[in-house]
């Protein structure tokens, strides 16, 4: 896994559920391609690889279905295994 920091056991896991691999930040990030439930994938993943934090962009509710089911980020945050940070999509 790579450094974040050095002094710091820390590295980043990013995880995709969809057909193609985002673009990424810096050349040491991991990707993980899934296919699925997005929800039930992120928390799967975030499971077998024992995470300790995850971070997510909301974008807000698209819709009736989102106003009454929450946007997937709030149904992530409802069934987290760690703590968990929204940031607001521009």
């Amino acid at each position: 896994m790579p450094k974040l920091y050095s002094g710091l056991d820390a590295g980043i896991q990013l995880v995709h559920v969809g057909r193609s691999a985002p673009e990424l930040a810096h050349p040491n990030d991991q990707v993980i391609i899934r296919y699925g439930n997005v929800v039930q994938t992120i928390l799967d993943a975030a499971v077998e690889y024992d995470v300790g934090f995850i971070c997510m962009p909301t974008a807000g509710h698209h819709g009736i279905l989102d106003a009454l089911r929450g946007s997937t980020t709030e149904r992530v945050l409802r069934h987290a295994p760690c703590p968990m940070l929204a940031i607001a999509a521009v």
